[in-house]
């Protein structure tokens, strides 16, 4: 790690957090790419989730040798949420930034997400909770769409929905003091909570500067997607809950509406009779509920069909 900065002890710590399960075979790839950072004050929060490879002989090495700080935590498996939870009480620094087990960063990924935070002005420096970076894949090609040049001086309530169309994922340099007033919930029969359930709530509060620089890579699969388990209705589960939370926060266009009776009706009879299908509470919503359901139902029995899902 070649140190450019100066003085380190005058430079935020960054806490790069990371959660594996069973991910022997690409966390080494992951770790080095932290190794390689230009920016020299950061320290590397791994959770592991209940792996039952050997990802933790390959962790207990790289804690020995690596030249920061490496803290390591295992818990029994309870999906990405819960290992979310862990990282983001454990982190020590200023700052925070994800690194999923199967990316890398690129060497000047945090330099450049740190310098271009602290650019900014007093001002949006008090209202910033992010800084946005961009992905490319292993071939170079990026990934998603790009932001307007112009999207940082678009009205708050502009910038936001602009930010919301635009496709492919993105690195944060995300603020601890903000990240960790939040948790995940872990409700009953979810396995897995998506992380929009959080970065929306936080959205609400606060404001995020985004970029298209090229700062980490993905690595994709041959036929150009990311990794996808394939359909089940434990993950139609998953993805029911989370579309129920949106209606009880008044997210109830007829678009998500139609989308959780889908779900819904895919998921198995201990879901449905945990979490009933009727849950805005706007007469409204309720409406569009009542309306949607026979459509949502009969979608559901067709895609059953082509996922092969089973319900009992």
């Amino acid at each position: 790690m070649k140190n450019i900065f100066g003085n380190i002890s005058e430079l935020p710590l960054v806490s790069v957090y990371t959660c594996v399960y069973n991910m022997a075979d690409t966390i080494k790839r992951a770790c080095e790419s932290v190794y390689k950072q230009t920016y020299p004050n950061i320290e590397h929060i791994i959770v592991n989730d209940g792996s039952k490879d050997n990802v933790l002989e390959f962790l207990s090495e790289y804690k020995k040798t690596a030249p920061y700080p490496v803290h390591i935590f295992n818990k029994s498996n309870g999906g990405k949420h819960t290992a979310l939870n862990v990282a983001w009480q454990a982190a020590n620094g200023q700052f925070m930034i994800l690194l999923d087990a199967d990316d890398e960063l690129l060497p000047k990924c945090i330099e450049f997400l740190i310098k271009t935070y602290f650019s900014l002005s007093k001002k949006d420096k008090q209202k910033m909770w992010c800084i946005h970076g961009r992905y490319e894949d292993q071939l170079g090609n990026f990934v998603g769409d790009y932001y307007p040049e112009n999207i940082n001086f678009l009205k708050e309530k502009k910038k936001k929905k602009t930010a919301r169309k635009i496709k492919g994922d993105k690195v944060g340099l995300q603020k601890s003091e903000v990240l960790k007033q939040y948790s995940f919930p872990t409700p009953e029969l979810v396995t897995f909570v998506y992380e929009s359930y959080i970065w929306s709530q936080i959205n609400s509060h606060y404001s995020t500067y985004y970029t298209n620089e090229i700062v980490a890579v993905c690595h994709l699969e041959n036929n150009n997607s990311i990794t996808r388990a394939p359909i089940n209705s434990q993950i139609c589960a998953n993805k029911a809950w989370f579309l129920r939370e949106k209606i009880k926060n008044n997210f109830d266009s007829f678009k998500i509406i139609l989308k959780y009776g889908i779900f819904f009706n895919l998921t198995d009879k201990n879901f449905r009779k945990k979490y009933p299908y009727f849950v805005s509470v706007k007469l409204s919503g309720k409406i569009k509920a009542i309306l949607l359901y026979p459509i949502s139902f009969i979608l559901a029995k067709i895609l059953s069909v082509k996922w092969k899902i089973v319900n009992k």
